[in-house]
C-alpha cells in the first residue's frame, strides 16, 4: 500500500515501512511513526526513556538493510564504547589480576619472579590489556618488569609486540580472544538452552546461576553483536540469529 505525503511531497510505501518497524539490531531498535513518516532509532531496551533516544529520520522507503547500515555507520561506535568496559578484567577474576599493574608497581625487578608465581605463570588475554597499556606510558623500569614478567612466563611472542611499539596490535588481538571467548561459552549457555527448549528463545534472566560467571558486559557484546537481545530481567536470542541457527541445523 503506498500514500502520499503532501508535506514532504513523496510516496511512501507503508508495507515497506512496517518492514522496518520494531527492528532490533546491533544493540538498537527502530519505531515507525505513521503519522509523521519517521523512523525513530533507540537504544534496544524493553523500556525507554528519553536518554535512550538516539535520531530520528524521515522515512524514504528504507530497505531493511539500509536501516541497518545507517545502525552500523552511526551508532555501532557509541555503543562499543559504552561497553569498553568489559575489558577491564573477567568478573570472577581473582584481585591480584585485577590489581595487577599496581601490585608490579609495588615489586622490584629482583622479585618479579614473586609475580609470575602468583599468576602461576599464565597471562589472560585480560592481563595482556593492562600490561600493554601500560607499557604504552613508556615508564622505563616498569617497562623492564613487563617484559621479565612475559619472558619468565613464556609470552615471547607478545614481549617482542611490545618491545616493537605494537602494544595496539596487542590489545587488538587480546580483545578478539576475549571476544571468540564470549562467543564460544556465554553465546552457548542461550543457544544450548534454545536448542532443548525452543520455545523459550534460550531466555535466562541475569539472575539465573546459569549466568553467575558471566558479567552483564559479556551479554551487553553479544546483544551489540546482534545475537542476543535484552528483555526484562535477562536476555534471550535475537530473531536473526535463531533463523541461522535453524538454517545451519537444516544443512547439517
Amino acid at each position: 500500500m503506498k500514500v502520499y505525503d503532501p508535506e514532504e511531497k513523496f510516496e511512501i510505501n507503508i508495507d515497506r515501512a512496517h518492514e522496518v518497524d520494531d527492528l532490533h539490531y546491533k544493540g538498537v531498535k527502530t519505531q515507525y511513526i505513521e503519522d509523521t513518516n519517521t523512523l525513530i532509532f533507540s537504544r534496544d531496551k524493553e523500556y525507554l526513556n528519553d536518554d535512550d533516544d538516539l535520531d530520528t529520520i524521515i522515512y524514504r522507503n528504507y530497505t531493511v538493510d539500509e536501516i541497518k547500515q545507517h545502525i552500523d555507520y552511526n551508532f555501532t561506535k557509541m555503543l562499543y564504547d559504552e561497553i569498553e568496559e568489559m575489558y577491564s578484567g573477567y568478573p570472577t577474576e581473582e584481585i591480584y589480576r585485577k590489581n595487577l599493574i599496581n601490585n608490579i608497581d609495588k615489586t622490584k625487578y629482583c622479585n618479579m619472579k614473586s609475580v609470575c608465581s602468583k599468576l602461576g605463570y599464565a597471562i589472560s588475554a585480560y592481563d595482556l590489556i593492562r600490561l600493554a597499556n601500560k607499557y604504552k606510558e613508556g615508564n622505563k623500569d616498569f617497562n623492564e618488569k613487563i617484559e621479565y614478567l612475559l619472558t619468565d612466563t613464556n609470552f615471547h611472542s607478545e614481549c617482542s609486540m611490545l618491545m616493537n611499539n605494537e602494544a595496539d596490535e596487542l590489545i587488538k588481538q587480546s580483545k578478539i580472544q576475549i571476544q571468540g571467548v564470549l562467543k564460544n561459552y556465554v553465546l552457548n549457555k542461550f543457544v544450548d538452552l534454545y536448542k532443548s527448549k525452543p520455545e523459550t528463545n534460550g531466555y535466562i534472566p541475569l539472575n539465573d546461576k546459569e549466568l553467575e560467571d558471566v558479567s552483564e558486559y559479556d551479554c551487553k557484546y553479544l546483544h551489540y553483536e546482534g545475537y542476543l537481545r535484552p528483555t526484562l530481567n535477562g536476555y534471550e536470542l535475537t530473531d536473526e540469529y535463531i533463523k541461522e541457527i535453524t538454517q545451519n541445523s537444516m544443512e547439517l
